[in-house]
Order: C-alpha cells, then sequence, then structure tokens
C-alpha cells in the first residue's frame, strides 16, 4: 500500500469511527431524533411519538396524504401500514404451545401461534403479490421495474428505515408517491378504501 492509499484508509477510518460513535449515541428506534409526543386514533386514542420510527413520523408530520387526496385516505393509509407491520410482527413469532388471543389475520377465533404465524406469512405473500402486478396511470412517476415497493413498505413500517433521510426534494417527493400507492393498494386490497375511492385517485 503506497503512502497515498494509506492516508485515504486513515481519513476513512476516522469517517467510520465518527459515524459509529453518533450512531452509538443515538438514542435506539428515533435515529437520533428525541421523543416528540402527540395523540393519534387508530379506532381509540394513543399516545404517538413522532420520531419514535420514520412511519409514524410520516403521518405525524401530514406526510402521509397530499392535496391530491380526498378526505380519509390519511388515516386509511396509516391504518394500513400500521395493520402491514401487524403482519410482519407476526410472521416472526416461533411456534410455541400457547394460542393467541387475537385470532388469526384475517379475523376468526383464537388460533395457535403457530397457525398465526403461517396466516400472517400467507397475508404477506398475497400484498406482495397485490403490490408487483399494480400499475398506476402512465402519468403517475411511480413505477420503475427495479422499484420494490414492497420492500419500500417493508424498509419503513417494519425496518424502521428513514427513506426519505438525504434526499433532495424531488427525490423525497417521488418516493413519498410511491409510499402513497403502495398504500393505498394494500388499503384496497384489505377494504380500507374503495375501488372507486382508489381509480379516482390513481387513474
Amino acid at each position: 500500500m503506497g503512502f497515498e492509499d494509506r492516508i485515504k484508509a486513515m481519513r476513512e477510518g476516522r469517517k467510520l469511527a465518527e459515524l459509529d460513535k453518533r450512531l452509538a449515541e443515538a438514542e435506539p428506534g428515533r435515529g437520533g431524533r428525541g421523543a416528540d409526543v402527540l395523540l393519534a386514533t387508530r379506532q381509540r386514542v394513543l399516545a404517538l411519538d413522532k420520531n419514535a420510527a420514520p412511519f409514524e413520523n410520516l403521518s405525524a408530520n401530514d406526510m402521509l396524504s397530499t392535496h391530491k387526496d380526498p378526505d380519509g385516505f390519511a388515516q386509511s393509509r396509516f391504518s394500513t401500514g400500521m395493520f402491514l407491520r401487524d403482519l410482519f410482527i407476526g410472521a416472526e413469532v416461533k411456534r410455541l404451545q400457547s394460542v393467541d388471543l387475537d385470532g388469526v389475520a384475517t379475523g376468526g377465533p383464537p388460533a395457535p401461534v403457530g397457525d398465526y404465524k403461517i396466516d400472517c406469512m400467507k397475508a404477506l405473500d398475497r400484498s406482495k403479490l397485490a403490490l408487483s402486478n399494480a400499475r398506476p396511470s402512465p402519468r403517475f412517476r411511480i413505477y420503475h421495474r427495479e422499484f420494490s415497493l414492497f420492500g419500500l413498505l417493508e424498509d419503513l413500517v417494519y425496518r424502521d428505515r428513514w427513506v426519505l433521510d438525504g434526499l433532495r426534494k424531488s427525490e423525497r417527493e417521488a418516493v413519498l408517491e410511491r409510499v402513497h400507492f403502495a398504500l393505498d393498494v394494500l388499503a384496497l386490497e384489505w377494504g380500507y378504501v374503495t375501488p372507486e375511492a382508489f381509480r379516482g385517485r390513481w387513474s
């Protein structure tokens, strides 16, 4: 390794060390953001920390809808995202000799945890298929063959990745449009919005 290569490696090492230090000092689950609590509703009043996770942050900052959306779309998208998160979490449950008192993901009587996990996995497969087949009107910028709408929602609502951080305004708007469309596809799949409302927004 030459002298210039060693200097470059030292600089990169310092950058990584500084990043590791910032990450170690950051508050878990908030990407370094402090808590910012407000009241929200999802069939009941609850305290919502705007900075606890990126999806909650979008909801609390009125970024789940735009002036193009009919009334109620922000709430349906929030409910859809929370239900999707429940499915991801349910799909992770290890098989136990116990009973899931909430029943299976599609409703019904209490079921063994193993059955609940399988039900969540099937629901996620259906969701992935719905998103892979979804096509908005050509006038929208959303769909790119290499872009996974399912992966975007997984990152946002389940893996808590701040998908908008570091993007320019135009890039943020494009990603948000994809988020809105993907949530609406699943909202239609699960009955949170009507086919007429979906077509009115995305046709």
